[in-house]
């Protein structure tokens, strides 16, 4: 599959990731930048304690989110 792009929900994630990190770049507060990261690394930690059944704080909201399915295409 080299040289083909496809959307999933990872590439999204990446791509916003991304985006964010040009504007912070832009507008370039370290303070800001600083908060931004401190904010998403709490959220990427929730994530992972849901994911390891840890249902406290954070954690609670990030298995009440729907996840996107493969679609029939990419399975």
């Amino acid at each position: 599959m080299s040289g083909v792009c496809c959307w999933s929900p990872t590439n999204s994630v990446i791509e916003s990731a991304h985006g964010l990190g040009r504007v912070l770049r832009q507008v370039g507060d370290p303070a800001l930048r600083q908060a931004v990261l401190a904010e998403a690394g709490q959220e990427i930690e929730a994530v992972a304690a849901a994911e390891r059944g840890e249902l406290s704080g954070r954690a609670v909201q990030a298995v009440v989110l729907d996840r996107v399915d493969a679609s029939p295409v990419e399975v």
